[in-house]
């Protein structure tokens, strides 16, 4: 079965060694009757033959029967067989099918929500088919009883998710994470250690992306890694057919970046970049007040994101030039973004200077000054650093008929004030403060979902990475720099 067919079923299989893991820890005995409510072609029945197995496709309940004679299967729909069964279990296990709403719908639906309701919780219209599935398996649970689940990240941070959450908290004595992934040795390491400590189970843990993205369950990615390993792996998750969200520069080089663009437009993938400060309220308020014309003409802009690195994040920003390590990449970039984003206009040249204080190494900034020219004749000051304890962060824009000031905004933090300054006097602009990083990953689940778009885009990451990349150049050199167009 190919990607596209899997991913219209819902089926994504679950490596051998995944199946394993979660159904040793779930069945204590041999005794334990265990269910698997989607069981697919039957490899958690295999691992513990005292099962019962709901499968709704027939060619797929025919595998089943062949490969687990000793397990009880029902072919047919889930939620039916569930709100009419009176058997009960010790254990549940399985990778409930993944159908997002806009596939979850009719019957099979209604019979989902029905369940859940008699159990107390209710979904929204937009929630996708593995929710509910884990809702109805739980209310056919024995007092005691334990289920393991392979399931999508949304779980953490989709708001449809939100009332499985709390039914798992409430009903549930405990909640355990099986799996962790991470590029960097040491921190897997560390994460699969801490976990196996609070929790007392064997986590797996990835040490190889390759494998990660190799495996048939998975919808989408989040890049959280090192600059050098953005463009490679954003470019084999899209060609795998996977969602993928990265983190900010898009990559290093500007020739990467473009390759990666291209990458994505030729595939039918979400595709969302981390420059996260343009997608907040604020910013929003900032573009609509520029675009009505209360400042005027806008003539100048000014940004103010001088702050001090804290000793968890210093690492291999203050000393790995080859990982992307220095302000520009990791503050001007978000600043460019921001410009581009509240002016809805593109930067077009580049001046520097940068410094470097004790902080940074080997030949990295750790504070800059630049100023971009935009295609509207705007120019903007930048104030970016790694060093400052004590200053506070904003950005200004200056027309000429009014000012608007947004004080201690440049921060991921839902604080700061915005201020509309003109000849009728000063104005506080009413804003909605709002987690960033919930902001963030609620833009790309929309993307996701189909109801909505990426808060930023490849294009976005493009032209924020060149004009970032222009001001290292214009830095490097003392010359200006101008900044590609880069057109698709």
């Amino acid at each position: 079965m190919n990607r596209q067919r899997q991913k219209e079923r819902g089926a994504f299989y679950t490596p051998d060694d995944v199946v394993r893991s979660l159904v040793n820890w779930i069945a204590i005995g041999p005794k334990d009757r265990m269910l698997d409510p989607s069981c697919g072609d039957g490899r958690f029945l295999t691992i513990h033959p005292n099962s019962v197995g709901v499968e709704e496709d027939p060619a797929a309940a025919e595998i089943v029967h062949q490969r687990a004679p000793g397990s009880l299967i029902h072919q047919g729909d889930f939620f039916s067989w569930a709100a009419n069964t009176q058997e009960r279990f010790e254990c549940a296990a399985g990778n409930p099918p993944f159908i997002r709403y806009q596939r979850f719908t009719g019957a099979v639906r209604q019979a989902a929500l029905q369940i859940c309701d008699r159990q107390g919780t209710k979904f929204s219209s937009l929630s996708s088919s593995w929710a509910p599935f884990l809702v109805a398996t739980a209310s056919l649970l024995k007092p005691g009883g334990r289920m393991a689940f392979v399931v999508p990240a949304e779980i953490g941070h989709a708001p449809y998710a939100s009332p499985l959450l709390q039914h798992l908290i409430c009903n549930f004595e405990k909640v355990q994470i099986v799996a962790i992934s991470d590029v960097a040795r040491v921190c897997l390491d560390r994460g699969v250690a801490h976990a196996k400590e609070v929790q007392g189970i064997e986590v797996t843990g990835y040490a190889d992306y390759k494998k990660l993205l190799a495996r048939e369950d998975l919808h989408g990615v989040l890049l959280a890694v090192p600059e050098h390993w953005h463009a490679a792996m954003a470019i084999e998750a899209v060609l795998a057919g996977l969602d993928v969200y990265l983190e900010k520069p898009m990559t290093l080089h500007l020739e990467d970046a473009l390759a990666l663009r291209s990458v994505v437009h030729a595939n039918e993938q979400v595709f969302q970049v981390g420059t996260q400060y343009m997608q907040l309220k604020k910013y929003h308020k900032a573009r609509e007040l520029i675009a009505a014309g209360a400042i005027g003409k806008p003539l100048f802009a000014r940004v103010f994101h001088a702050v001090y690195l804290p000793l968890n994040l210093q690492g291999w920003r203050i000393d790995r030039p080859q990982a992307g390590g220095g302000v520009i990449l990791d503050i001007t970039v978000h600043d460019a973004d921001t410009l581009r984003f509240a002016l809805g206009a593109e930067p077009i040249e580049a001046i520097g200077m940068k410094q470097a204080s004790p902080l940074a190494r080997n030949g990295l900034e750790d504070g800059a000054m630049s100023v971009l020219r935009f295609d509207n004749g705007v120019l903007a000051q930048l104030h970016d650093a790694f060093t400052v304890k004590h200053a506070g962060t904003g950005i200004e824009f200056h027309g000429e008929t009014g000012s608007i000031l947004g004080r201690n905004v440049m921060t991921q933090n839902p604080t700061g004030e915005v201020v509309l300054r003109s000849a009728n006097g000063e104005q506080t602009i009413p804003i909605e403060h709002e987690s960033l990083y919930a902001r963030s990953v609620a833009a790309f689940c929309s993307a996701v979902r189909g109801t909505g778009q990426p808060a930023a885009t490849a294009e976005d990451g493009v032209r924020s990475l060149a004009t970032a990349l222009a001001v290292v150049e214009a830095c490097r050199t003392g010359r200006a720099v101008a900044i590609p167009p880069l057109a698709l």
